[in-house]
């Protein structure tokens, strides 16, 4: 398989979506007015929403860290892309059991923490993932969650019991 071939799938892959345990995937209004009020304005790293999510007691380990200097796909930084990104697997999941990519070594059985610089980066790149999913049918389903300017993504072997636990969690995060 050609390399070009090989990033092409890999960001596809990384960009896969799917419906939420609680809404319609395609809706994806996440963000306040167009005029920006209300919208977060506060950066958050995703290692303190990580230890957040640790400190809770959800079994997270082998996190990665990626910003524009070591991101795989080279979208950190980027415009109308996360600033930085955490990866991360459930240790429930045996990760040899799970179906694995090139560079993100989660998949299905863990998830990722994205950071944003503002409210606009965040709602496009949401509007790229449901993009991404419709162009993609077979593409396995994942739960998404946002607070603030981060957004956190989980693979679809998780329950949706094992789900809500993450995003009740998530949801006591304060940025």
């Amino acid at each position: 398989m050609s390399r070009k071939l090989s990033w092409f799938l890999a960001v596809c892959l990384l960009l896969m979506p799917a419906c939420t345990t609680r809404s319609d995937p395609d809706n994806v209004d996440i963000a306040g007015p167009e005029d920006g009020a209300n919208e977060p304005t506060v950066q958050v790293d995703p290692a303190r929403v990580i230890d957040h999510l640790k400190a809770a007691g959800l079994p997270l380990e082998r996190v990665d860290f990626y910003n524009s200097e070591n991101d795989p796909f080279s979208l950190a930084g980027r415009p109308d892309r996360y600033i930085t990104k955490a990866v991360f697997h459930d240790n429930r999941f045996n990760p040899d059991a799970c179906k694995k990519i090139e560079v993100l070594p989660w998949d299905e059985c863990g998830g990722t923490v994205e950071s944003f610089a503002n409210a606009s980066d965040l709602r496009k790149w949401t509007r790229a993932i449901v993009i991404a999913r419709e162009q993609t049918p077979n593409a396995p389903p994942e739960y998404r969650y946002q607070n603030g300017l981060t957004l956190l993504r989980l693979g679809h072997v998780l329950t949706p019991e094992q789900a809500k636990a993450y995003e009740d969690a998530y949801k006591t995060f304060t940025p």
